[in-house]
């Protein structure tokens, strides 16, 4: 906790206070009258976490992990500026860790690597068709990648504070699992929830096949996308499972071990194969570092799909579609019958390949490819 003595303390939440201060006194000379309500909680909520830094680190991960800023911006008039300066609550631990406990900044080899991609971003860049768009990926590579991993990787500096960040995460999918296995059984797919829940309302008939089963519609959380939401599940599984593995106190391995199944079941109702495919490669690696024992692990996949067959039989025919890829090998009447997703998955990755081999340096340019490529070189491939 930051010392009333220390200077620097004094400045920071100074400059804190003014800032909040000022954003206040806008909103209410624009009439802003729920800003300025948010304005009056953030300052007060701004001087517990500055007394308790390290807790506005798991403030963000919840409103980062949760995508809660966005669906405030989306869905709940909170204007973009506000909703864009969540990642100022790393500030505090930050300015913590340097100023108070004079401790340097922290770098890895990773980020290295991700300042190294920047780099090829840019000369991809200098030659491609649109460099004005590959300029705008470039931003937001920088903004929402380097710079929020720079500060990700300095506001977490211990194992405990890895261990509540991990607890977090744990926390935030099981209560977006929880509302999507809710909202499945009560069959409101007409209400999102605020925006935590989404489920598209209407059905593309084009894409029918893979949309909608047994009347279902693919769970979409709070990303309104069901193969994004189901990556940004899955890979909490495996940290729910470590923590069960772990934990000592009883209370927490069967909270770690319920925080996981709720969030298993918010992927199923995604019913993303891709995911499917991801969690068996994990889990088998799991086994092949010796974190579970092999014949565990036959026992609790064998019951897994035992209960994913009984409860969703769908989702068990969608996966085993996946042995159709055999089948697109071929352009034949037989392939055009095939699931759309899986021909379209099948002749994008194709074609990325053939781009590949074309522009095998720097490639062609950032979000050129969906732009200016998937097209010609997917028809090229038939």
């Amino acid at each position: 906790m930051i010392t009333p003595q220390n200077p620097g303390k004094k400045i920071f939440f100074a400059l804190g206070l003014v800032l909040l201060l000022a954003i206040t006194v806008f909103a209410a000379w624009q009439e802003q009258i729920i800003i300025v309500i948010g304005g009056m909680l953030a300052l007060l909520g701004g001087i517990y976490l500055y007394k308790n830094p390290e807790l506005a680190t798991l403030v963000f991960v919840g409103v980062f992990y949760s995508n809660a800023a966005v669906l405030a911006y989306q869905f709940h008039g909170v204007p973009q500026i506000v909703a864009a300066a969540a990642p100022l609550l790393l500030g505090l631990p930050l300015a913590y860790y340097v100023f108070v406990r004079r401790e340097g900044l922290v770098f890895d080899r990773v980020l290295l690597l991700m300042f190294i991609y920047l780099v090829t971003l840019i000369l991809a860049t200098l030659s491609a068709k649109d460099v004005l768009l590959g300029l705008n990926e470039i931003g937001n590579y920088f903004l929402e990648g380097l710079v929020l991993y720079f500060l990700v990787l300095n506001v977490i500096r211990s194992l405990t504070m890895l261990q509540r960040v991990f607890w977090a995460l744990v926390f935030v999918c099981s209560l977006l699992g929880a509302l999507t296995i809710f909202q499945e059984l009560s069959n409101t797919y007409d209400k999102n929830y605020w925006g935590f829940a989404q489920r598209k309302k209407t059905i593309d008939f084009d894409e029918l096949d893979y949309e909608e089963y047994s009347g279902a519609k693919r769970a979409e959380g709070p990303v309104g996308e069901q193969n994004r939401y189901a990556q940004l599940m899955v890979v909490v599984l495996p940290i729910g499972l470590y923590l069960f593995m772990t934990e000592r106190a009883p209370r927490r391995k069967w909270l770690a071990l319920l925080g996981t199944g709720l969030t298993f079941s918010g992927v199923l109702l995604t019913y993303s194969r891709g995911t499917f495919l991801a969690l068996g490669l994990v889990f088998f690696l799991i086994v092949c570092l010796g974190y579970i024992r092999p014949r565990h692990a036959l026992a609790g996949g064998f019951a897994l799909v035992l209960v994913v067959a009984l409860a969703l039989p769908d989702y068990v025919n969608r996966v085993v579609g996946l042995l159709d890829i055999a089948k697109l090998q071929t352009a034949s009447s037989d392939t055009r019958a095939l699931d759309g997703s899986l021909r379209g998955r099948f002749a994008q990755n194709l074609a990325a390949l053939y781009v590949f081999a074309d522009y095998p340096l720097v490639g062609v340019g950032p979000a050129h490819f969906s732009k200016f490529y998937v097209l010609p070189y997917g028809n090229a491939v038939g």
